[in-house]
């Protein structure tokens, strides 16, 4: 029986990285595997991080912070030291205490960037990470990733030395098949996100029309896309009327997440649309990931810059209205939405490149 060690952000608040953590642990436990499993960004934690807990952070605050300047530059580079030292020591020490046959490090978007002058810890994260598993003589595969297509020096340094130390590389989507080609100089294997692989056949649906909506966090919209042109009223604007062209078709909507900067943010959007135009909606209320699943399943819509909610709805059979809001939703958009997919079939082609991996 093979041992594995699987490495993603599957402890995070964000409901998407929970699906990746248990979508690969069935496959390896339904392929008689074991697994042990640590958190990518913080190995140290071993529980779920509740949405809750964390506060989400506040978009005029992220504009001050970018007013120091070159403190915060310095404040980012103290970071990224601080986690490759406290990331190499952990994974030596685990390493050499425990066998492993191979280790899988994904998916999600592991390869990720500040889209500014300073780093993204994520670098120095997986740099850390792979260093050391080969320097304990273990193979390493990133499965499953996402890979953004803008990388400041520093991130490029780190994610170059990272990748040439993996023994392949399996990607989700063709955009970052290009990007890892382009950019590094690698080649991979095109495979689907690991969530698809808990697509079952759905039952018929009522008849009964219900929406969900999904407002993405304005401040990730800052931060991650640099869209500081896009005043908060104007982006709640276009929320509106993906909520009004719902409404307009007498479908009922509810509103949803699945981050704890999203679960901010809908509480801000509900206040908005009760002051600016009357409309009063109910969020949907679920306690945990599985919650979560069952609860989609009774809906018909869904509209989501999340690309994990949008997977969600897909595989629960729903119609979809892509939000999109980056590179990775359009892509997705392109591949899974605008075209008639048999998810049958992407769930056996998820499964099959890590089943050939434990022969």
């Amino acid at each position: 029986m093979k041992n594995i060690l699987v490495i993603n952000e599957g402890y995070s608040s964000n409901l998407g990285d929970q699906a990746i953590k248990q979508s690969i642990g069935a496959i390896l436990t339904d392929n008689n595997a074991k697994y042990n499993f640590l958190n990518y960004s913080n190995p140290k934690l071993n529980r779920l991080t509740d949405i809750a807990e964390v506060i989400p952070k506040n978009s005029s605050f992220t504009k001050n912070l970018r007013k120091l300047g070159i403190l915060v530059i310095i404040k980012n580079y103290i970071v990224l030291i601080k986690k490759i030292y406290e990331i190499k020591s952990f994974a030596n020490n685990h390493l050499r205490n425990n066998k492993y046959d191979f280790v899988l490090i994904g998916g999600g978007q592991l390869i990720n960037s500040s889209y500014r002058v300073s780093p993204n810890p994520f670098c120095g994260i997986l740099y850390s990470w792979i260093t050391s598993i080969k320097s304990n003589h273990i193979p390493v595969y990133l499965y499953g990733i996402g890979i953004v297509n803008k990388f400041n020096s520093t991130e490029k340094y780190f994610y170059n030395k990272a990748l040439q130390g993996a023994d392949n590389i399996y990607v989700r989507d063709f955009n970052s098949q290009n990007i890892l080609k382009s950019q590094f100089g690698l080649d991979s294997v095109k495979i689907h996100d690991v969530v698809f692989s808990t697509f079952k056949k759905n039952a018929p649906k009522d008849e009964i029309k219900h929406a969900l909506v999904g407002v993405f966090s304005y401040h990730e919209l800052l931060v991650k896309f640099n869209k500081t042109s896009i005043a908060k009223l104007e982006y709640y604007l276009s929320w509106y009327k993906v909520v009004r062209n719902y409404l307009d078709q007498d479908i009922p909507v509810s509103l949803f997440y699945t981050t704890q900067t999203d679960y901010g943010e809908t509480k801000d959007f509900c206040t908005y649309l009760n002051e600016q135009h009357n409309i009063v909606l109910p969020i949907l209320k679920f306690n945990g990931l599985s919650e979560l699943l069952k609860s989609i399943g009774t809906y018909s819509h869904l509209s989501s810059g999340r690309m994990h909610a949008l997977i969600f709805g897909l595989i629960n059979g729903l119609e979809l209205d892509s939000y999109l809001i980056s590179n990775k939703v359009k892509a997705f958009d392109d591949e899974y939405v605008k075209t008639k997919v048999d998810l049958n079939q992407i769930r056996q082609e998820t499964i099959k490149p890590l089943i050939d991996l434990l022969k």
